[in-house]
């Protein structure tokens, strides 16, 4: 068995902790347990009544102490400050809508995610009883998902040691404060982000794990086809045409089951998931101005230990975002590999008539039911929207220099 096979069930339970920590009870990756209980209730109001300190009742005691958060020794300081404070601006509103999404798709994500198991199960149970299946997909899913929580622990690390360095280096213990609360919004969005890349990474190991059974049906269509040149019994070929049939059927099942799940997913997380790419924006804008005015500060000196926790901080938050949109952007390509994979079977249409109906059915199927969904209606998620989302934010940033270079 792999690290994950041993581990994975460890894993779902840790992220299903730490989600109901930050007030996500509804995020849980392998549903088993009974949301009918005592226990269950308790998290679901702790999950609301935190979500309200966070929302309304923390605001309010940084807005009374809105001297301390803005005061600074020039206006070089007033403009970081301000660049700060909209970072933090764009999490909470990101963290109000994520609340109300929440509450508004409860139901609707805890059905995805058993939708998701059910086909995991279905999946597994017919590629295992097959022989000689590939388990790239799955090594490939498990990969990702142990690469992105390494990733969030890193950032998470990082995050917290660049909080402890400013409560060392004796700064406003108001600062020190907004601090651990931008870092709690982060963790809150966050875990939805991850829930997020969770079930697009098994939508897109499931498209793979489709394709492959294709594959399969494909090549013994060629063993029908050349048992039919060979001239065997009249009745037999249209019966093992009809079992391919009956294949092909439960697999167009199984691909409307996955696009729905995709697109539930895109559907239910659109406006967290722009929050998200603004939230990158601002953060990548964020990080490197705070980049220059310490290595500004530290010209005549040696890096200081700000400078690396917020270069770290600004690489890996980028490459959190990189890896979501990479995702989807694989499931597109995978949709034409199966596409590719189709145009194989017009070969063998004439071997049985039903055989001819079904595959002109799958076909179309396939061509009229593609998911792509504009994010709010504004994009496509893939990886040119981080490549624009870093040109403008170096656009920014170039202009905070400039204002910066101006004001000094």
């Amino acid at each position: 068995m792999s690290f994950w096979e041993r581990h994975k069930h460890n894993i779902y339970k840790y992220g299903h902790i730490y989600a109901t920590l930050y007030g996500l009870m509804v995020i849980n990756y392998i549903p088993q347990r009974s949301t009918n209980t005592f226990a269950y209730r308790l998290a679901n109001i702790y999950g609301h009544a935190l979500s309200i300190c966070l929302i309304v009742v923390l605001p309010i005691y940084f807005v009374r102490n809105i001297s301390a958060l803005t005061a600074a020794h020039d206006q070089r300081g007033q403009l970081l400050q301000l660049v700060n404070f909209a970072n933090t601006l764009l999490k909470y509103i990101t963290v109000v809508v994520t609340y109300i999404a929440n509450f508004a798709h409860y139901a609707a994500i805890r059905a995805v995610t058993r939708e998701r198991q059910q086909l995991e199960d279905d999946f597994d149970g017919s590629l295992r009883a097959a022989t000689g299946y590939d388990e790239h997909p799955r090594r490939q899913f498990e990969a990702m998902l142990l690469f992105k929580f390494a990733l969030i622990n890193a950032m998470m690390v990082v995050q917290v040691g660049n909080i402890l360095f400013q409560h060392f280096t004796g700064a406003h213990s108001v600062r020190v404060y907004i601090a651990i609360y931008t870092f709690v919004l982060w963790n809150y969005t966050e875990n939805m982000a991850d829930y997020f890349y969770f079930i697009n990474s098994s939508a897109l190991k499931f498209y793979q794990q489709l394709n492959q059974q294709l594959r399969q049906v494909v090549r013994e269509a060629k063993l029908l086809h050349y048992f039919r040149l060979c001239g065997q019994r009249r009745g037999t070929v249209p019966h093992f045409c009809g079992l391919l049939c009956d294949r092909l059927d439960t697999l167009v099942q199984r691909y409307q089951q996955i696009n729905r799940l995709y697109q539930d997913s895109l559907t239910m997380h659109q406006f967290q998931i722009l929050g998200m790419v603004f939230i990158t924006l601002i953060s990548n804008l964020t990080n490197s101005f705070i980049l220059f005015n310490l290595f500004v500060k530290h010209s005549g000196a040696s890096a200081s230990p700000a400078i690396v926790l917020n270069a770290l901080h600004a690489i890996i938050f980028y490459v959190d975002t990189y890896i979501v949109a990479l995702v989807s952007e694989n499931i597109s390509l995978e949709m034409q590999n199966i596409n590719q994979t189709l145009r194989q079977f017009n070969q063998f249409s004439m071997l049985d008539v039903r055989l001819q109906q079904t595959l002109e059915a799958l076909t179309l199927f396939v061509m009229n039911n593609k998911v792509e969904v504009r994010i709010c209606g504004l994009f496509v998620l893939d990886r040119r929207l981080t490549y624009l989302t870093a040109a403008t934010g170096l656009s920014y940033f170039i202009t905070l220099v400039q204002f910066d270079l101006n004001l000094t």
